[in-house]
């Protein structure tokens, strides 16, 4: 019997903002971002039956793909000796994955 097995990741990601000053201590921090990620896995095995002398093999292979962005906000406010931060963010993914196997 032969068993095979692989699995790979990478990607990236990243987020970017600014801080502006509004005045009596107010602080907006908007910000964006984005994210790829790829996702690749294998398996594969091949084994021989006794019962009617064959060979049987099974190969699958899975890919699977996430891209995205992501926007948002911050706001920060004093409030004496605390700091009050209030904080919101939308994104959109696309998700994708490819199956093949035998």
């Amino acid at each position: 019997m032969c068993l095979h097995t692989r699995f790979s990741e990478s990607g990236g990601r990243f987020l970017v903002g600014y801080a502006l000053k509004l005045g009596y201590g107010l602080t907006l921090s908007p910000f964006l971002g984005g994210e790829i990620m790829d996702i690749d896995q294998s398996y594969d095995m091949d084994y021989y039956t006794t019962t009617d002398a064959d060979i049987r093999e099974f190969h699958d292979r899975v890919d699977t793909r996430y891209r995205g962005g992501l926007i948002g906000a911050r706001l920060q406010i004093p409030l004496g000796e605390c700091l009050a931060t209030i904080a919101g963010s939308v994104g959109r993914y696309e998700v994708r994955t490819d199956y093949k196997g035998i």
